[in-house]
């Protein structure tokens, strides 16, 4: 049903009237996202703050170089596992969704590769009991996608607060994803792993090269955004959501619809 995105279509800057559904419909689909990103934080944050392998740089009160003390023994809080299957039961049905479900867009392949990296990862992790490195994981990623889908919320407002926002997004998504979590996380979690418990771990090279993959992306998509926000400040031009662009056909636009959308091309 479009009944829930035709009543925030004012919210909408000016273009065609079959292109304001659609980007509320987007908008919606990023609200989802951004929301459950808030519940996500809130509940590990209840669950792993007093954790001693959570350091400060995360807001914790213990230290990322306890990820491996104990192991293979180490304990963890009795609702981990349900946050586990919560994260993996999100992430999955975001693979699903993006393969069989939603249409096709510019950035099909880097996403496919994302969920599939992540999925494969919490599952990994689980198996392997790497839990300690998949919670910090996890937790690094989903305080940087509040704000990156918060920032999809609001791309398309017809007030200009765009700007201020994309720089709280670009700051926090260089801390979290380019600072803490190659510099902490993959440190502790991946390099520092056979010396810290003096034994070999199981499947560790793999899971080192899956968490690189993941860096590998941020830094990709970190460009990609530096870029856009350079072209929108120095160039002036209007600056598109690098995560799916708008298309609309215009073959099956009013004339009306059209000119609305060329007018909204010219500014």
């Amino acid at each position: 049903s479009k009944a829930p995105a035709k009543r925030l279509v004012f919210l909408i800057k000016d273009c065609s009237d079959r292109e304001k559904l659609a980007r509320a419909e987007k908008m919606l689909a990023a609200l989802f996202k951004a929301l459950y990103f808030i519940f996500s934080v809130s509940w590990a944050y209840t669950i792993f703050k007093e954790a001693e392998f959570v350091g400060p740089e995360l807001g914790g009160s213990g230290s990322f170089q306890n990820i491996w003390s104990n192991f293979p023994y180490y304990g963890y809080p009795e609702a981990t596992k349900t946050y586990y299957m919560v994260s993996f039961a999100y992430h999955l049905q975001s693979l699903i969704f993006h393969v069989f479900i939603i249409e096709t867009r510019n950035d099909f392949m880097e996403m496919l590769l994302h969920h599939t990296v992540t999925c494969f990862l919490i599952y990994l992790s689980f198996m392997l009991n790497y839990v300690r490195v998949g919670v910090c994981v996890l937790l690094v990623h989903d305080i940087s996608d509040i704000f990156i889908y918060a920032g999809k919320v609001i791309v398309d407002w017809k007030w200009n607060i765009q700007l201020p926002f994309y720089v709280v997004c670009m700051a926090v998504m260089g801390y979290t994803r380019l600072y803490v979590y190659p510099f902490y996380v993959i440190a502790y979690g991946a390099f520092d792993s056979e010396s810290a418990t003096n034994t070999v771990i199981l499947g560790k090279d793999l899971a080192t090269a899956m968490l690189c993959m993941l860096l590998f992306l941020h830094i990709y998509w970190y460009g990609l955004l530096l870029y856009i926000g350079a072209t929108k400040l120095f160039k002036g031009k209007q600056a598109e959501d690098v995560f799916g662009k708008i298309e609309v056909d215009e073959k099956e636009l009013t004339q009306k619809e059209l000119v609305a959308k060329r007018k909204a091309e010219q500014k």
